[in-house]
């Protein structure tokens, strides 16, 4: 049996350009810098070390700057108010939704649906101690509650994670 062959273009690297979203929604280890916390070193629309910034800064790459987030610059992380990483340790393919302009997960509520027919969506509310939700496929929803129940010592978990 055969199957056709899909030839699927590379995902065209991106630039930053004025967007630092990540500078203040991500933790950098070598600065001891917090999540949540603006970087010290951001300046503008950019880095004030970009030649000397830290590895944990150099090897990071949104999924938008990585090519692989469709859409224009609308979807940028400033613009669009949500960065999206890849969860790379997950046994389920699985992106985290940081919402880096508050209100910003309620405003594309329908992406992040699209989103999540696909895939698991960990979406991160802005801020450091607010409540966080996953958001699934119809046909895993029931395996993660299971998985979820055990990781809580079999208390009940919320049908809305």
């Amino acid at each position: 049996m055969r199957f056709p062959l899909t030839v699927v273009p590379a995902p065209q690297v991106r630039r930053c350009g004025g967007c630092t979203a990540c500078c203040a929604s991500m933790g950098v280890r070598e600065f001891g810098k917090p999540m949540w916390a603006v970087c010290q070193h951001r300046e503008g629309d950019g880095c004030g070390i970009y030649q000397d910034r830290p590895a944990s800064c150099r090897e990071f790459e949104c999924l938008w700057k990585q090519g692989n987030l469709e859409g224009d610059e609308r979807r940028r992380p400033d613009n669009l108010g949500l960065m999206f990483t890849a969860v790379n340790n997950a046994t389920i393919p699985t992106v985290a939704a940081w919402e880096v302009i508050p209100g910003a997960l309620e405003r594309n509520h329908f992406l992040l649906s699209k989103m999540a027919e696909r895939l698991l969506v960990y979406c991160i509310p802005h801020g450091e101690k607010t409540r966080r939700r996953l958001m699934a496929p119809k046909h895993l929803e029931e395996q993660i509650k299971v998985v979820l129940e055990k990781a809580y010592d079999g208390q009940e978990v919320e049908e809305n994670w």
